[in-house]
């Protein structure tokens, strides 16, 4: 029997189930990193998804209260409505009406903080409070919504196109 033969075959055949275990574990490695990289995507979808929707919710709060507060004072003082303000009154036909809607608008506002709340991180979680509790004033809504909106893009990982600045 040759022995350089079957030394040569066994080496051979040694190699290539190394090269063919390397080939399974490095599939392997990249395999898992693309789940992870999938799953990172996916988790900030969802976190784009619930910081719009909370931010949209606080817009609309504000929106029916300033259309409450608006009709309220006419009724108040018995003046006549007129422009966009106007419009809404048509849709809801009393200061009541529209008081039930900002209150149902508030109500949506709060669920959606809530939820923002759980999964945002950082200066997001009190800036959102302060934006929530802001709603009834337009002036103060507004910057409290601009640092929000920077501070949510920090923590989703994208450039602020607003300045940030945390009180």
């Amino acid at each position: 029997m040759d022995w350089t033969i079957v030394v040569t075959t066994a080496i051979t055949g040694a190699v290539g189930v190394a090269g063919v275990a390397g080939g399974v574990i490095t599939s392997s490695k990249s395999a898992r990193r693309n789940i992870i990289a999938e799953a990172d995507r996916t988790r900030l979808a969802d976190k784009r998804g619930i910081y719009a929707r909370g931010v949209s919710a606080l817009d609309n709060a504000m929106l029916a209260d300033g259309a409450a507060r608006a009709a309220e004072k006419r009724a108040e003082s018995g003046e006549a409505s007129g422009g966009a303000v106007a419009v809404v009154e048509d849709q809801y036909k009393s200061a009541a009406e529209l008081r039930a809607k900002a209150n149902e608008a508030l109500g949506s506002a709060n669920a959606a903080v809530s939820e923002l709340q759980l999964i945002a991180e950082g200066p997001a979680v009190r800036l959102v409070k302060e934006a929530l509790d802001s709603v009834s004033d337009l002036g103060v809504y507004a910057g409290h919504r601009n640092n929000l909106l920077g501070a949510l893009r920090a923590d989703l990982g994208e450039e602020a196109r607003r300045a940030y600045s945390p009180k």
